[in-house]
């Protein structure tokens, strides 16, 4: 299936069309809650607490099902794509953010982006491909979204604490920056404090490891390049609506 403009619906418009109950399923068979976590929830029966995740993800959904969306600052015309990579020895998925003018403008060759710490209200409006790939995974593509958009909570309420901790953390960084000891040095004192000592490979063993990853990498590349050529022949029909 190919894209067009006229095609390319927001995030909302699909999570509006889901249906709830399967992706609710979706979301938790990808992201199973850590109970250890979640010390209020240990005096809970098993079922107690899978209705109590279910009626927590209900709320989430129709909340971003009826927040108002926020229209994208000029030229961050967000697009949310799958492609497929290599793990665990067979072929997966990922889900990528890219922007629209930076895909016309560079190419497959476009940079990616995570989104966790951006709004919900801006996150709703970011386009879905229409490929058939994207289309194929598209509840585990909004079960991400979702899992992206609570990072820091249900309605985000953690993200103004969290993006402040960030700021501090790299003004902290700058005036430490000459304070670093050699990494080589760094491990022998987790050996002598800890007996902690790294389990190195042999040049031989690297030399193939390294192999199987360039070859994962090739497989993620060539689908992802694909995906976006894709796409990119459907924009350059036209601007998005």
């Amino acid at each position: 299936m190919s894209i067009t403009r006229a095609t390319l619906k927001t995030v909302q418009e699909v999570l509006c069309e889901l249906d709830t109950e399967k992706l609710i399923g979706t979301y938790r068979w990808h992201f199973p809650i850590g109970y250890e976590e979640h010390p209020e929830l240990l005096d809970m029966t098993v079922r107690e607490i899978q209705e109590r995740v279910k009626q927590g993800l209900r709320l989430f959904v129709e909340r971003l099902r009826t927040l108002k969306v926020v229209a994208p600052e000029e030229g961050k015309k967000g697009l949310l794509f799958a492609h497929r990579i290599m793990k665990n020895g067979r072929h997966d998925r990922a889900f990528e953010l890219v922007f629209m003018d930076e895909l016309l403008r560079d190419g497959v060759k476009c940079q990616h982006y995570a989104y966790e710490f951006t709004e919900q209200e801006v996150i709703l409006g970011f386009r879905v491909a229409n490929t058939s790939l994207t289309q194929c995974y598209i509840y585990e593509l909004v079960a991400d979204v979702m899992h992206k958009a609570s990072f820091f909570g249900f309605s985000q309420e953690a993200l103004p604490t969290e993006l402040e901790k960030i700021k501090q953390s790299c003004e902290e960084s700058q005036e430490s920056a000459t304070k670093g000891i050699p990494f080589e040095e760094a491990l022998d004192e987790l050996g002598r404090r800890y007996g902690f000592f790294p389990d190195w490979e042999s040049d031989d063993e690297r030399e193939l490891h390294q192999e199987v990853m360039r070859a994962k990498l090739a497989y993620s590349m060539h689908s992802r390049e694909k995906e976006l050529a894709a796409i990119l022949t459907a924009l350059q029909k036209g601007p998005a609506e």
